[in-house]
C-alpha cells in the first residue's frame, strides 16, 4: 500500500504531489486506498514512480500490496471498544441504538478528530441491526459509508502477530474473521456481544 511506502521512507503526500506535479487530493486519495490504482491515470502512474525512484514495475508492487504489512492498533480504540461492550450489556441493544439514532454521538466524536471511535459506532450500529433485523436509523445512514484509511486491529492480535514473527495468516484470519460491517470499515472486531 502507498501509504504504508511513504511513511517507511519518510516521504510526504505533499512531497509526492508537488515532486511529481500531480493534484495532492489525487495522491492522498492512491495513498489510502480510496482510489484503485488499476483506475488511475497513466501519467500520473509514471511521474510518481519517477519521483520514488521505482521502475513501473517496482511501483505496481508498492501499490500492490496488501494493507497487511504493517497493521495499525490504537489503545484508545481498544478502551473504547471495551467500554461500549460494557455499554451494550448494560443498557441493552435498543437503547445503544437509539442512544447512536440522532447521529449526534458519532458526530461529537468525528468533529474532535476520534474518527476511530466515530467509525466504530457506527459499524457497531449497523452490525446491531443486521443481527436484530432492525432498520439502520434515518440520522445514522450519512455516516454509512465512512471508513478509516488503513485498518485497525484489536491490541491483541497485533502482539500476536509480531510474536510469531509477522505472520501474516494471523491479520489475514483476524480480518475475515470480522464482522462486515466492521471489515468494510477498516475496524477489524473479534467477538462481539450483541
Amino acid at each position: 500500500m502507498l501509504f504504508e511506502y511513504l511513511e517507511r521512507n519518510n516521504i510526504t503526500i505533499s512531497q509526492v504531489a508537488k515532486g511529481a506535479n500531480i493534484p495532492y487530493a489525487t495522491v492522498h486519495d492512491l495513498a489510502t486506498g480510496k482510489t484503485n490504482w488499476k483506475k488511475m491515470n497513466v501519467g500520473h502512474f509514471i511521474a510518481m514512480a519517477d519521483y520514488l525512484h521505482l521502475t513501473l514495475q517496482e511501483f505496481k508492487d508498492v501499490l500492490s500490496t496488501t494493507p497487511f504489512k504493517n497493521p495499525g492498533c490504537s489503545a484508545e480504540l481498544d478502551f473504547f471498544r471495551s467500554a461500549i461492550g460494557h455499554e451494550l450489556k448494560r443498557i441493552g441493544t435498543k437503547a445503544f441504538i437509539r442512544s447512536c439514532a440522532d447521529g449526534s454521538r458519532i458526530e461529537n466524536h468525528l468533529s474532535k478528530g476520534e474518527d476511530a471511535q466515530g467509525v466504530y459506532l457506527v459499524a457497531m450500529v449497523y452490525y446491531l441491526c443486521r443481527i436484530h433485523r432492525l432498520q439502520i436509523p434515518e440520522k445514522v445512514r450519512p455516516y454509512g459509508n465512512l471508513a478509516l484509511s488503513i485498518p485497525l486491529y484489536p491490541e491483541s492480535v497485533v502482539y500476536e502477530y509480531l510474536a510469531k514473527q509477522k505472520d501474516e495468516p494471523v491479520l489475514l484470519v483476524s480480518y475475515l474473521e470480522s464482522p462486515p460491517e466492521f471489515r468494510k470499515r477498516n475496524i477489524l472486531e473479534g467477538e462481539i456481544d450483541g
